[in-house]
């Protein structure tokens, strides 16, 4: 019986390729994992971003719950009484947001009622776009004083107190 001879060369080239092969695989399953844990952090992250714009969007149907909803087609056949404040915007403007709880205080303040027209479906509602026309709404939030003659005017200022200013006439 003839033996055969493994050299020394073959046994650490098996070798070498057995702990290269069993490295790839480690390194594989951890990618594997590692990606998981990163699209959940990414989920959570996604989840944290929506419950904070859910909570914005909540505290600004909160802030205009004592407006007076309008609709455009109310407005264009001049079914509400001027002189009026009309606000035109939309629970998911950021910009919105932010003004609304200011524009509640000054009419608070004031004792004044503010008319609230939503334009969440301003690019596809017909009436929403012409009374934007009619008042040359180019965004919002958008605050509009609107005198019996039809007559407006928009509110451009950038503080609490030129709001307040404005509302009350004096500017």
């Amino acid at each position: 019986m003839k033996t055969r001879h493994i050299g020394y060369k073959k046994i650490v080239t098996v070798v070498l390729l057995l702990v290269v092969t069993i490295g790839c695989l480690i390194y594989g399953v951890k990618l594997m994992t590692s990606g998981r844990h990163s699209s959940k952090s990414n989920r959570s992250i996604e989840n944290v971003q929506q419950s904070g714009e859910q909570t914005q969007i909540l505290e600004y149907e909160k802030n205009t719950q004592d407006f007076v909803k309008i609709t455009a087609k109310d407005i264009l056949e001049n079914k509400i009484k001027t002189p009026l404040f009309l606000y035109v915007g939309k629970k998911t403007c950021p910009h919105c947001q932010e003004f609304v709880p200011i524009l509640k205080k000054a009419a608070q303040d004031l004792k004044l009622k503010i008319y609230y027209l939503d334009s969440e479906k301003a690019s596809t509602d017909a009436k929403l776009k012409e009374v934007g026309k009619k008042y040359q709404i180019e965004g919002v939030p958008t605050l509009l004083r609107i005198d019996s003659d039809n007559h407006f005017e928009m509110y451009s200022g950038d503080s609490d107190e030129e709001l307040l200013q404005w509302m009350k006439g004096e500017k």
